[in-house]
């Protein structure tokens, strides 16, 4: 171009190009592109005390995996503690008037400690 020369990029130098563009891609790059897409389910972490309740989850008729017409996820299945409110959330201030209220006065001892000396 600037010396009078032509620049050619034939086909097959596009194809080239684009297999060393592709070489360059990681599997993973691949792998999380898939599941950003939704092509693919994210795999769940198991426990190993979850590994039988996956078996016997597998072995489930479909039927036995819906509630009220809504598919049950296994993930939801294991998680459902999770989700669980056992307790209420306080505030340090409520914490600190609790403890302030049920506290009860201490007693101190009058024992006589008799120190013997030699």
């Amino acid at each position: 171009m600037d010396e009078g020369n032509e620049f050619k990029f034939t086909l097959l130098d596009s194809l080239h190009v684009a297999r060393r563009a592709w070489e360059q891609v990681s599997e993973l790059t691949i792998k999380n592109c898939f599941a950003k897409a939704k092509f693919i389910e994210e795999e769940i972490q198991i426990e190993p005390e979850d590994a039988e309740l996956l078996e016997i989850w597998k072995a489930l008729p479909p039927e036995e995996k819906t509630h009220e017409n809504e598919t049950i996820e296994l993930f939801d299945f294991l998680s459902a503690d999770d989700r669980l409110v056992t307790g209420g959330s306080f505030t340090l201030e409520e914490i600190a008037k609790e403890v302030m209220h049920n506290e009860e006065p201490v007693e101190s001892e009058d024992d006589e400690v008799i120190v013997e000396e030699e």
